[in-house]
């Protein structure tokens, strides 16, 4: 049940990015659009922070019935916004003389707030349960992931848009065509809301059933329990679209003073962090926000989609998968050496400076029409996302070995939110604003 209900936080947005090259291609803001979803998640970002304001001020008791009001509420919005998805989500409206999918776009921002909201409320929730639990709920969260990102796969990736001659009252004419995939965008959403009826049935029984009230902790021992939630939540990552398997709680119990680790990792064992050390991994933590949950996201379509629908699609359902694989990597290979992360990142950064300099070409990047440039261009995503992914769950896990753990994982919040929120800004004033990157013009 707790599996199941832990679904609900974030499957929602996770499934529809997936069908992100089903969007540029059906909606007037095409390539563009990236950019208007990830600042859209940032931006409902001030819901979660209400949220908790108004949290601390309620009683004990009066905030446990707030949470459970809030988890129906966030539930009952995500299935009723997907629900109009399914009929609205290739409407467009007249603003400003220009078409615009102003459906689509209100609500993905509900679903962005409902799923940024749920970061702050199941897991202070799950500290009702006995402290095993919200590894349980952590493990759900982000298998539902992997579970769209593969029902995303199994949908198949639709073929490169080709010009074609077509005749239309006697002219003729030349129109963009390209396979169709197994079953539609619509499908899937359909898809997406069972899975979230089925959530809100799950979380039912979880908080009603006899069985599962008896897996609840005293008063006081919930009281602790929270405390550890609070901690788990700070560390938890909630923007979006790009979750993966932390394991952050098992991994912080791993012995990080292997003989084969460098100077900084047995240090890091000792005595915890020091504060240059500290203040590195905030860097860091912010780079790595800017860069997943803001900047690349938006840009990937001018970096990627100049190689093909086939290259686009296949790197943006990928991740979904490789995200929680790279994350799951860190129970085999627990890493705490800063000069390992600090290669990761690096290698990253070139990366993305890489896929910077291929959407500053679009549309006519190198190597666009040969097979080594689509793979090179999904390759680099993969080992992007992948790396920054598990470098990050890393510097989480030191942060919550180390001393003062509460204090650095709120510093560290702090970095991914501003991290994300500047890379969502910057991306979008560059794609929309500035109109820096360029797509190809219509078939003639």
């Amino acid at each position: 049940m707790i599996c199941i209900f832990s679904w609900s936080s974030w499957m929602d947005i996770q499934g529809l990015w997936t069908q992100m090259p089903t969007f540029v291609k059906e909606l007037p803001e095409g390539w563009s659009l990236p950019s208007y979803f990830v600042v859209l998640i940032q931006c409902s970002a001030v819901v979660p922070l209400t949220y908790g304001v108004i949290a601390r001020r309620c009683s004990n008791s009066g905030r446990n019935q707030l949470e459970v009001i809030m988890v129906y509420a966030i539930i009952a919005v995500g299935l009723l916004s997907l629900t109009l998805l399914f009929f609205f989500w290739d409407v467009t409206v007249l603003v400003a003389g220009q078409e615009r999918s102003l459906p689509t776009l209100l609500l993905f921002f509900l679903l962005a707030m409902v799923d940024t909201t749920s970061s702050v409320v199941y897991l202070p929730y799950m500290a009702r349960f006995k402290p095993q639990y919200i590894n349980v709920y952590m493990i759900g969260e982000d298998t539902c992931g992997f579970l769209t990102g593969a029902l995303a796969m199994i949908q198949k990736t639709a073929e490169d848009e080709t010009c074609a001659n077509s005749s239309a009252n006697s002219t003729l004419n030349s129109v963009e065509t390209s396979a169709e995939p197994r079953f539609s965008l619509s499908a899937f959403v359909a898809v997406l809301v069972g899975m979230m009826a089925l959530c809100m049935v799950a979380f039912t029984i979880l908080h009603f059933a006899p069985f599962a009230r008896k897996e609840m902790v005293e008063h006081d021992v919930n009281e602790m329990a929270k405390h550890d939630a609070e901690e788990a939540m700070a560390e938890h990552n909630y923007d979006t679209v790009h979750q993966g398997f932390k394991g952050i709680q098992t991994s912080s119990h791993q012995d990080i003073s292997r003989p084969d680790g460098d100077r900084i990792t047995r240090l890091v064992a000792r005595r915890g962090t020091t504060s240059r050390e500290r203040n590195l991994i905030y860097f860091y933590l912010f780079w790595t926000s800017f860069v997943i949950f803001g900047f690349f996201s938006s840009i990937q379509s001018f970096s990627t989609l100049p190689y093909g629908t086939v290259a686009y699609t296949l790197a943006i359902k990928l991740t979904c998968i490789i995200n929680p694989l790279s994350s799951i990597a860190l129970f085999l290979l627990p890493q705490r050496s800063l000069r390992i992360i600090s290669a990761l990142i690096a290698l990253s950064s070139v990366l993305v400076s890489g896929h910077v300099f291929l959407a500053s070409t679009s549309p006519s990047p190198p190597l666009r029409d040969h097979i080594i440039g689509k793979i090179c261009v999904v390759v680099s995503t993969l080992l992007l996302f992948g790396a920054l992914c598990f470098c990050r769950v890393s510097m989480v896990a030191i942060l919550r070995g180390g001393r003062r753990a509460s204090r650095a994982l709120f510093y560290a919040g702090a970095a991914i939110q501003s991290g994300a929120f500047t890379g969502g800004v910057t991306s979008f004033v560059l794609v929309n604003v500035f109109e820096v990157f360029r797509r190809p013009p219509p078939c003639p």
